[in-house]
């Protein structure tokens, strides 16, 4: 499959196995492919945590959830029923990637670093027959604390696994818009 073809093809899962784990010679590999993904003079001021024990996520769910304003709690926690998940951030996926800014983050560019990381995640983990979330609901003091990450430092979480065969697939939306200058 080509590049374009497997970009193309990436989606947003938001229910996966329960039961599938990741073999852990590919989750390295997937995380070496993102801790050389481009940074401006190569700072690599973005740092991972991989997390693939299931209570852990899901403790560090229980307590970003209480971080969030009621709405969006009720939102997440509607996932329960919508997509028959008990982990109503990672969707019950093998694996939470949580990127975050290390000691030479806080830089302008560290959220467009972590970004190209997390679209390498992205692109890897196709490669590997794998699919993923990108989201920012990990990311906050709750999810933090648990994952043992410096408050505040969390800009974004990839959600990794093996997507159920009747998996939800949002329907694709356009919403940006692109100018061509000739």
């Amino acid at each position: 499959m080509s590049v374009v073809e497997l970009l193309n093809n990436r989606h947003t899962i938001r229910n996966y196995d329960p039961k599938y784990e990741i073999p852990k010679e590919i989750l390295q590999k997937i995380i070496e492919v993102a801790r050389i993904a481009p940074t401006a003079y190569t700072v690599q001021d973005v740092d991972f945590i991989v997390c693939t024990n299931r209570d852990k996520n899901q403790e560090a769910c229980e307590e970003q959830l209480k971080c969030f304003p009621q709405e969006i709690a009720t939102n997440l926690n509607s996932r329960k029923e919508k997509f028959g998940v008990s982990n109503v951030i990672t969707c019950d996926a093998s694996a939470e990637i949580i990127l975050y800014h290390n000691e030479r983050g806080h830089t302008n560019n560290t959220p467009i670093h972590a970004g190209l990381a997390g679209m390498s995640i992205c692109a890897c983990a196709r490669e590997f027959g794998l699919d993923t979330m990108c989201h920012a609901a990990m990311c906050g003091p709750g999810a933090e604390k648990v994952y043992g990450i410096p408050q505040g430092s969390s800009i974004l979480a990839v959600a990794l696994g093996r997507a159920l065969p009747n998996a939800h697939i949002s329907e694709r939306q356009y919403n940006n818009k692109v100018t061509y200058l000739d």
